[in-house]
């Protein structure tokens, strides 16, 4: 469990937040890592795809 998740769950137990607050925190928490691991896929995408396009170039040229 992430720390940030359980500082909210801290603050619910405490009373300093109501239920409805800690959803919403928790929804955007979630909503955030989820843009965070897309992000990070799109990166992973595109260093392949260079990496493939690279490999493709040194095949043409040894073809040639």
């Amino acid at each position: 469990m992430s720390e940030a998740r359980k500082r909210i769950l801290q603050m619910l137990s405490e009373g300093k937040i109501s239920v409805g607050q800690s959803e919403e925190l928790l929804s955007a928490l979630d909503a955030d890592n989820k843009a965070q691991e897309t992000s990070g896929m799109r990166g992973s995408l595109n260093a392949f795809s260079a990496e493939l396009g690279n490999l493709a170039k040194q095949v043409k040229k040894q073809v040639n």
